[in-house]
């Protein structure tokens, strides 16, 4: 069951996902907070390639970032489907403002050298391995079954709108303010998921967790990945859940 009473006819089928208060307090604060990620990995890469010169270390940089998330996005779904996903969400958000302003007191401060931006943008991946796919799961507490395919596809819109503006962002930023107030602002970008998290109600929602599939949440993030967002591959997947239903709840 979702926060949703009932069908609005005036609202297209394209973004009926919306109709769910979560949904809409999540989102909002998942647009500001891409943005701000976005603005933050452009703004890193132009640091280390002007600390070392070197092409080389933006492919180190890359492969710091985007290592965790091989390894340990199926350990991200196993905590999403075991542990309160609010928390969760809530957690990984607030480390990554932390982070976010280390490397910009660093900067600001000019002690930063290219090991710390190397060792900073690890453990941001660390984080975004755990971040990614409980979130993507927390997209069925907050819209359920019915609503899961279009809230991905919004999401998706929402991660490809920012990763549009949010480079462009960073690259006025770093003209007229310097690297360390471009990590600045990014990291304020974890107060407004935080702030979008927090209000969400999910006592009206089934309890996933309870159910058997742990890599449910691993599931939801390889579909979100792969761009696969048609109703039959994510029906396919929310039947697979369904057979775990309670019998109370198919009477």
């Amino acid at each position: 069951m979702s926060d949703r009473t009932a069908v609005n006819p005036a609202v297209p089928t394209r973004f009926r996902a919306l109709q769910h208060r979560n949904f809409q307090l999540f989102i909002a604060g998942q647009l500001i907070s891409l943005i701000g990620t976005w603005m933050q990995t452009t703004a890193q890469l132009w640091l280390i390639y002007e600390l070392t010169g070197s092409a080389a270390f933006l492919g180190v940089l890359g492969f710091a970032s985007q290592v965790p998330m091989l390894f340990l996005s199926s350990l991200g779904g196993y905590v999403g489907d075991r542990y309160d996903r609010k928390r969760g969400v809530i957690a990984t958000q607030s480390a990554s403002m932390i982070l976010a302003f280390v490397l910009a007191a660093l900067k600001l401060t000019n002690i930063v050298n290219k090991w710390e931006v190397l060792v900073i943008a690890f453990l941001v991946g660390i984080v975004n391995a755990f971040d990614v796919p409980i979130r993507q799961a927390f997209f069925v507490q907050m819209v359920g079954k019915e609503d899961l395919p279009n809230a991905i596809a919004l999401n998706s819109s929402i991660f490809n709108g920012a990763r549009v503006v949010g480079p462009a962002m960073a690259g006025f930023a770093i003209a007229w303010f310097g690297e360390g107030w471009c990590f600045l602002r990014p990291a304020f970008r974890g107060a407004h998921p935080l702030q979008g998290a927090r209000p969400v109600d999910c006592g009206d929602v089934h309890d996933l967790r309870s159910r058997p599939d742990h890599l449910f949440a691993g599931k939801i993030f390889l579909v979100v990945r792969r761009g696969a967002f048609r109703r039959g591959l994510c029906g396919d997947l929310a039947d697979g859940r369904d057979q775990h239903a309670d019998p109370e709840s198919s009477t």
